[in-house]
């Protein structure tokens, strides 16, 4: 780090000059309610910083030196140093601190491939008796998000099934009657998104807002909360979702229904005459669920039509055979990443450049 002398005249009166040219300094000065990064104070160092002082004194000013930092020579480590430095003369400088933010500027287009997925996926028996399978599935597939139906979550073992790289979201039904979540949403950590939430809704239902398009999982389990008939426990859960959709906006709804769209009943036509009324069109058409029982020592397999798929857009889909009785169904689409990093910064609100004047003036 090289400093330059260059003295006035020996016989100057009246004011003298210093100019500290203290390079990369910050950027946020005079930024009275602004937070800004190391790269911004760099930028605002180059500029300088001049410190006048009135000499009041008959006598001759003593001649004063203009120092200035040379701009060529300083890594980003020393003109951090530089700050650090500054620090301890004022203490309205602030400290610099990490925080996580996005960068869109860093934004990437990808095709979509595994990991840029959303999937749906009732794991039978809770999440804790396939907890092993999940983390592996998540860790080598990394998709988006990942609803499950049936998760059984509760207060307990909450804790247990936190997956490194994911955010969970469970639905609300945990402080409900049964006192568990029985949907839940695995979200990608690294992921910009809103959750969605229902109030006052005795369904299973989670939601996130991820790129302009509401993505939902539901569970519509057998027992029926109190006072609830089939067709009135549905109704609610309807009634639910129609919240999300009149939003406006893409919408995404999927998840076990319990509702076998292979067979008449008075809960398939409800559910038809729903989708039709919001404009939302069903995607599967497949079997979902294949289960093996034994009748009088005769093996007989079950299949059904048990989790849907709804939107108002057109959607390509994909199912995947899993550990379950239930297979999960995977929809892909190309999306723009927001990504979380983090960076350096320093709040600048509270800095008192006055004070650090009058504290360097004295200094030098």
């Amino acid at each position: 780090m090289e400093f330059t002398n260059n003295a006035p005249n020996a016989g100057s009166k009246g004011t003298s000059s210093q100019n500290v040219n203290l390079r990369q300094l910050s950027h946020g000065w005079n930024m009275s309610n602004h937070s800004v990064t190391l790269e911004s104070q760099i930028n605002y160092l180059e500029t300088g910083l001049t410190l006048t002082t009135e000499s009041t004194s008959e006598q001759e000013a003593e001649p004063v030196a203009e120092m200035q930092v040379e701009q060529e020579a300083l890594t980003e480590d020393a003109l951090e140093a530089i700050i650090k430095g500054v620090e301890d003369l004022n203490p309205t400088i602030p400290k610099l601190r990490e925080e996580t933010t996005e960068h869109p500027e860093e934004d990437v287009e990808e095709e979509v491939a595994d990991n840029s997925t959303i999937i749906w996926w009732n794991c039978a028996g809770g999440i804790l008796s396939k907890i092993d399978f999940l983390k592996n599935f998540l860790a080598s597939n990394k998709p988006f998000i990942f609803f499950i139906s049936e998760a059984e979550i509760n207060s307990d073992n909450q804790n247990l099934v936190q997956i490194k790289g994911y955010d969970i979201l469970l639905s609300n039904t945990i402080n409900g009657e049964f006192e568990k979540s029985r949907s839940v949403c695995y979200i990608r950590e690294d992921l910009t998104y809103n959750e969605i939430k229902i109030k006052n809704t005795i369904s299973d239902i989670v939601a996130v807002e991820f790129e302009g398009t509401s993505y939902v999982g539901i569970y519509k389990g057998f027992k029926l909360p109190s006072g609830q008939t089939p067709n009135t426990f549905l109704a609610e859960l309807l009634a639910s979702l129609n919240y999300i959709v009149e939003k406006g906006g893409n919408v995404v709804i999927g998840g076990d229904f319990n509702i076998d769209l292979t067979k008449k009943s008075k809960s398939n036509e409800l559910i038809d005459r729903w989708a039709i009324d919001n404009g939302l069109t069903q995607w599967i058409h497949e079997i979902t669920r294949t289960r093996v029982t034994t009748k009088d020592n005769v093996l007989h397999i079950e299949s059904s039509l048990l989790d849907h798929l709804y939107s108002n857009f057109e959607l390509n889909h994909s199912l995947i055979n899993s550990i379950s009785d239930h297979v999960m169904i995977q929809i892909s689409e190309k999306s723009k990443i927001k990504k979380k990093t983090k960076i350096k910064i320093r709040d600048w609100k509270d800095f008192d450049q006055g004070k650090l004047n009058k504290t360097l003036a004295n200094k030098l």
